[in-house]
């Protein structure tokens, strides 16, 4: 009997990780800052190689992008790609679902499980919206979801194994840290607000929280913060996409 190949064990060589990076650079929701902060950190790794699928028929003319949305340069090469390469150990899909198909062993992380607990009245869009995060059920090995409640949800309304359900709990980035409020709005400096940073969906009740804002501060000495439009508070101080900079200023 011949003795084992260990050089190709990936133990004995960096992991090749293939991460779903289509909305790296244009999600501005918490899900995007989840994404870019652990790709940040996987990319100063020097035991993991990454690659980055995007839906681009010239995955390189994108690649800059996809680079300056780190806030690290890799330490290994980094390869952008339409489809998962055959060399993948594992793959990641971070975006509340499974977008892009793979025979390869798979890691998915689910954020809520809205689209069952709340379906939207629309067949189609109830499909559309279910569909991948259906996919995710059938399809990873392990799924990783931010709480234990959410995992309590997939375990519920897509009867998932609770083997396969980690549950990791979010993190700070140390950029939320105390520090310099220099990149404050001017129209909000030495002054009190209110700010919600999050989508303007119905399951959201952006509503509700306008109302009580009112209801609270109705002389308006305490201002209502937004990081986008809603045509029910004109009021409302709107600081649409803000760089990561102005959004660890609003928090501070």
């Amino acid at each position: 009997m011949s003795e084992p190949d260990t050089a190709a064990h990936p133990l004995n060589r960096p992991l090749r990780v293939a991460v779903d990076a289509r909305d790296l650079v244009a999600d501005q929701r918490g899900i995007g800052v989840y994404v870019r902060a652990l790709l940040t950190r996987f990319a100063r790794r020097d035991d993991l190689t990454l690659t980055l699928l995007v839906r681009d028929w010239l995955p390189a003319r994108i690649a800059p992008k996809l680079r300056l949305a780190l806030a690290a340069p890799p330490r290994r090469g980094l390869r952008c790609s339409s489809s998962v390469p055959r060399d993948t150990d594992v793959v990641w899909h971070p975006w509340n679902g499974t977008f892009f198909g793979t025979l390869r062993p798979a890691v998915a992380t689910i954020h809520d499980l809205i689209p069952f607990a709340l379906p939207a009245a629309d067949p189609a869009l109830r499909a559309s919206q279910q569909a991948p995060i259906l996919r995710t059920a059938a399809s990873a090995r392990a799924i990783v979801c931010d709480s234990r409640f959410t995992a309590s949800d997939v375990e519920r309304y897509l009867d998932v194994a609770p083997h396969r359900l980690h549950s990791i709990a979010l993190g700070v980035d140390p950029a939320f840290s105390p520090g310099d409020l220099a990149a404050l709005p001017a129209a909000l400096r030495g002054r009190r607000y209110v700010l919600y940073v999050g989508a303007h969906d119905p399951h959201k009740n952006v509503t509700t929280l306008i109302a009580a804002h009112r209801r609270a501060f109705p002389a308006g000495d305490v201002a209502l913060v937004f990081t986008r439009p809603n045509l029910q508070a004109a009021e409302a101080i709107v600081c649409e996409n803000p760089s990561l900079t102005t959004l660890v200023a609003l928090y501070r």
